[in-house]
């Protein structure tokens, strides 16, 4: 699943019991390295993780019960990336906000 990012909420649900992951990249596709991401099951606010994304934008929660989490990515300051209802299994690559560099002027 694909998102974009800026305080999208998405809904998603996979039962299995794997892993959530994916990468944070710039709309040019950049990768963004080193971007918080948070993982909080929905039924117990205890069970909180973080992680940060590495040199090319991934980011992974590993060994996940089969429950539903609340996924943040702290993608664009004051407008992180909030994912409802997202289960073990899941894929969440995010395209987030302006490009990583400025076009040059001519």
């Amino acid at each position: 699943m694909a998102v974009a990012g800026g305080g999208l909420v998405a809904y998603l649900l996979a039962p299995s019991r794997h892993a959530i992951r994916g990468y944070v990249r710039a709309a040019d596709g950049t990768p963004m390295r080193g971007v918080v991401v948070d993982l909080v099951a929905l039924d117990d606010k205890e069970q909180f993780r973080v992680t940060k994304t590495d040199d090319v934008g991934w980011y992974a929660f590993k060994n996940l019960g089969s429950k539903a989490y609340t996924l943040t990515i702290h993608d664009v300051p004051g407008k992180p990336t909030v994912m409802k209802g997202i289960g073990p299994g899941a894929s969440i690559d995010v395209t987030s906000g302006p490009p990583a560099s400025k076009p040059k002027e001519r």
